[in-house]
């Protein structure tokens, strides 16, 4: 059975592919030259979570006291 669709719908159908393939093959290109080097740079130079001592060299721990957990107070945590 010859296909009878016409040479442009063949194209069509073959530039559909290759757009794909090549939008895969630029994101690549503009994560790894853009967002991953920018991502390293923030990484290394933030400190998001404030994990590093404070101006008077003193850590951000915050001693808590214990306390005994009971059936009334786990039924209502907040």
């Amino acid at each position: 059975m010859p296909d009878s669709s016409t040479p442009l719908q063949k194209w069509m159908a073959l530039s559909k592919r290759a757009a794909g393939f090549l939008l895969v093959i630029l994101f690549y290109i503009f994560y790894f030259t853009f967002f991953l080097p920018a991502a390293v740079i923030f990484r290394a130079v933030s400190d998001p979570l404030r994990r590093a001592p404070g101006p008077s060299g003193r850590s951000f721990f915050v001693a808590r006291r214990r306390q005994v957990e009971t059936r009334e107070s786990a039924s209502h945590p907040f």
